[in-house]
């Protein structure tokens, strides 16, 4: 349910409640009045279900152009991070290589704070994107704090205030350009565990294309910041060559 449908629910709540309403001279306008909103619902829920019709072509669409493959159920890297499995669904996935890695985006939605600190939020939807690397990395993440405690004007630890680094206390997550990134918001919070990265990006609308487009970008981002991609992984062998 949109913000936008539960703002109409409210307003007719208020309206059928009024005393303005209640003063309408005979049950005729009541019922007039009582109608009126009946029909604003039955218009907003309309609306919606065209949204979400009109949201899932454009993905077909995309899917069948842009080269993307359906993927079957499969585990998830994840799957071992939430406390219960029922409360992270994965609804659609697809996959193929992007900037020289193999990527899977999609649709999940997840409830009971599923994701935990992962995202802003405890439950809802979001598109998410998996990003295989060419060998293992050591496991690492960063967090959001989502009521981060209030600092003193000119704090220029503002990464810390509003993220917490997880696991590997290395210079990739020391790096003054992944920090920026997030404190921009040019990158979401983040897991990597051994050779997959991933991402997720909460939505406040159907799902269009851009979502999915956007969530594959911000996840290959962040490998880029890390180090941890192809490009370093060809200078090695290079150098050890």
């Amino acid at each position: 349910m949109t913000v936008g449908f539960i703002a109409w629910i409210t307003l007719v709540r208020i309206g059928l409640s009024s005393s303005a309403f209640h003063r309408l001279p005979n049950w005729t306008l009541r019922l007039g009045g009582l109608m009126a909103c009946l029909a604003g619902v039955a218009a907003a829920l309309w609306w919606l279900g065209h949204r979400e019709r009109r949201a899932a072509r454009e993905v077909a669409g995309w899917v069948a152009t842009g080269g993307w493959e359906p993927v079957s159920p499969r585990p998830w890297p994840w799957q071992g991070l939430v406390r219960w499995a029922d409360t992270v669904t994965v609804l659609r996935a697809y996959a193929k290589p992007v900037e020289g890695f193999p990527v899977v985006t999609g649709e999940l939605e997840f409830s009971d704070n599923g994701l935990g600190a992962s995202v802003d939020r405890r439950d809802g939807r979001a598109a998410f994107a998996v990003v295989t690397l060419p060998q293992p990395a050591p496991s690492m993440a960063v967090r959001a704090h989502r009521n981060p405690l209030r600092r003193g004007e000119g704090n220029d630890d503002e990464f810390r205030r509003r993220f917490q680094p997880v696991g590997a206390e290395s210079h990739r997550l020391d790096n003054p350009e992944l920090r920026a990134a997030h404190v921009r918001g040019d990158i979401p919070p983040w897991t990597l565990i051994e050779d997959e990265l991933f991402v997720f990006v909460p939505l406040d609308r159907p799902l269009r294309p851009r979502d999915l487009e956007e969530a594959a970008r911000k996840a290959i981002r962040v490998v880029r910041l890390l180090d941890v991609g192809a490009d370093e992984l060809a200078v090695e062998v290079g150098e050890d060559g």
